[in-house]
């Protein structure tokens, strides 16, 4: 499933929900490779928790983006929360 071209990846609508349903992924499936719950994926798609670089790392690694694209999304969702 392709993000809509006004969520796409150069768009700052996007967010990480939208990257992790791009990438097939439940927030169950996330947590799971995290090793966190699926609650606490969700708090940091909306920035309401904090996202450390070593997690950013991971979220890059299995959603198979940079890093950069990584922070850019969680400071997307830092800005509109």
């Amino acid at each position: 499933m392709a993000i809509p071209a006004t969520k796409g990846a150069g768009s700052n609508n996007q967010t990480l929900s939208d990257l992790r349903k791009d990438k097939g992924f439940s927030l169950a499936d996330v947590g799971k490779q995290l090793n966190i719950d699926r609650s606490f994926v969700s708090y940091i798609e909306r920035a309401e928790r904090t996202l450390k670089i070593e997690r950013a790392e991971e979220l890059a690694r299995i959603y198979g983006v940079d890093l950069d694209t990584i922070l850019r999304l969680y400071n997307n969702a830092k800005l509109k929360g």
